[in-house]
């Protein structure tokens, strides 16, 4: 297994895991019909336009198994609902299946942690729904409720958690 920073090349391979994890983590949570309705091809376009795009921001890393596919993914950079610049945000990490609780998922959050403190970011914070089974591992992690706010997705009411971590040192 290896953890790199993305590349242009890489948009194929992290919207098939974007799209499968989706598709794996959120079924039962999300209702079918709006699973049913994700796109692979909406999120191929957008991750090729995002790697190839000079001015896109965000840090992104990938796992790859020991044939060179990609099996997961990371991205994550400046909070987009804060003022401050050192605060900084996990956007999305997601696994296959087959790669998750193997600890290969707190390798990548931690490697993505290291390269948001080198960029300068003092705080991390995450969203995620509290029906994820994902909320765990973040608690083991040390992040901290600090949200909790009702969302509608596809006309379900589900509940989304803020989790925080104060000082993004204590992940490095």
């Amino acid at each position: 297994m290896k953890i790199r920073k993305a590349t242009e090349k890489d948009a194929i391979g992290i919207a098939q895991v974007h799209y499968k994890s989706w598709l794996t983590t959120y079924n039962g949570i999300m209702p079918d019909d709006y699973l049913a309705n994700l796109s692979y091809e909406k999120r191929e376009s957008m991750w090729s336009k995002s790697l190839s795009d000079k001015s896109f921001k965000s840090i992104v890393f990938v796992l790859e198994d020991d044939n060179g596919n990609i099996v997961g993914m990371c991205s994550a950079g400046k909070s987009e609902n804060s003022e401050s610049t050192s605060d900084g945000e996990i956007f999305g990490i997601y696994l296959l299946e087959p790669f998750q609780r193997k600890g290969f998922g707190k390798q990548l959050f931690m490697q993505v942690c290291i390269a948001l403190n080198q960029e300068g970011f003092k705080t991390l914070k995450l969203g995620v729904l509290k029906a994820n089974p994902s909320t765990a591992f973040y608690e083991k992690l040390g992040g901290r409720i600090s949200k909790e706010k009702d969302v509608e997705i596809g006309g379900k009411q589900l509940t989304m958690l803020t989790y925080l971590w104060k000082d993004i040192k204590t992940l490095t």
